[in-house]
């Protein structure tokens, strides 16, 4: 036990070291693979998405909030 806890404060005090060449290495595999064209598909198909998730947001809240004056009169 006290031997894996030296090798993971051992890795944590050297991480300063690995963790960008290994950051690196999976950015440039990355790159290889994700292309600008996907990433501009994604944003595109996810903007009118995010729109219509909050205008119906917005209606679902203005329901509560007429709920709440409805409520609020009879009582």
């Amino acid at each position: 036990m006290k031997i894996i806890k030296n090798i993971i404060e051992f890795m944590l005090g050297t991480s300063i070291i690995w963790l960008p060449i290994l950051a690196t290495i999976i950015a440039e595999k990355l790159s290889e693979i994700i292309t600008m064209d996907m990433i501009m598909t994604v944003v595109y198909i996810s903007i009118p998405v995010l729109i219509i998730i909050l205008i119906r947001m917005e209606i679902q809240e203005a329901k509560a909030e007429r709920r709440r004056k409805r409520h609020g009169q009879n009582r």
